[in-house]
């Protein structure tokens, strides 16, 4: 089998849904003998999960050992 090389990009693009969902498909099994394929995800953000979550104030770390949970405070 000789080297293949796939650059960003490049590969069979297919849309699932009305967007932000895709799959590419790199490396079918027929390019490499049948013993693996390669493809991407490409996701737009939040697709699958839960938004971003934006953290606008400091909070204390909190630290967890053996079922007990305290803070670090500056006087501590």
């Amino acid at each position: 089998m000789s080297a293949l090389v796939l650059l960003p990009g490049e590969g069979k693009a297919v849309q699932i849904g009305g967007g932000g969902l895709g799959v590419v498909f790199k490396l079918f099994g027929t390019d490499t003998g049948g013993r693996f394929a390669v493809v991407e995800h490409p996701l737009a953000p939040g697709i699958l999960a839960a938004p971003p979550i934006f953290i606008t104030r400091r909070t204390r770390p909190r630290m967890s050992w053996k079922g007990k949970s305290w803070h670090k405070s500056a006087t501590s």
